[in-house]
């Protein structure tokens, strides 16, 4: 649940960075960007703890397909809204954090980890394969292929990560 949370708000970190540089308030503003980076390490914090504590497991692809298709309306939907906004007050700020929490307990309960735009700043993208337990998602630099072999980390519950080269 822990690396969901971080996965959660590294995808959201964009908005906190927004509303920060879009806020007249200018000590706020500043805060605001510094929680915004702050969270953004999330995916990383992720990913290199799956490094050093995960145990890779090699894994045959039955199938793959692109599970990032929905980024554009996730951007669309939810990010661009609230960058249009003047400046926001604080009572802006608290409604912005009920909606997070909201926003928290579906993400949590779902399989939205997808949809992470510092992905691609990173050079990944998440696919949906199957390994033989049904479908679940990879976080990789490249798209794998059926018959591909992989050593996989998991990340979370139905989220591994492709490490080293795919074959």
């Amino acid at each position: 649940m822990g690396a969901r949370l971080l996965l959660l708000i590294s995808a959201y970190s964009p908005l906190v960075l927004i509303i920060g540089i879009r806020d007249h308030n200018t000590p706020q503003s500043w805060w605001l960007i510094g929680i915004g980076l702050l969270l953004a390490l999330g995916l990383p914090v992720v990913v290199i703890a799956a490094g050093l504590f995960g145990h890779p497991q090699l894994a045959r692809i039955g199938s793959a397909a692109d599970a990032a298709e929905e980024v554009a309306g996730y951007l669309a939907s939810f990010i661009l809204p609230f960058a249009t906004l003047s400046a926001p007050t604080g009572r802006d700020l608290v409604a912005f954090a009920v909606f997070g929490v909201f926003l928290a307990a579906a993400y949590l309960h779902s399989g939205r980890l997808a949809l992470n735009p510092w992905l691609f700043f990173a050079r990944h993208r998440i696919y949906e394969v199957n390994v033989g337990n049904g479908p679940e998602l990879l976080l990789a630099h490249r798209a794998p292929s059926v018959g591909d072999e992989l050593k996989l980390m998991r990340l979370v519950r139905g989220l591994y990560y492709a490490r080293g080269a795919i074959s």
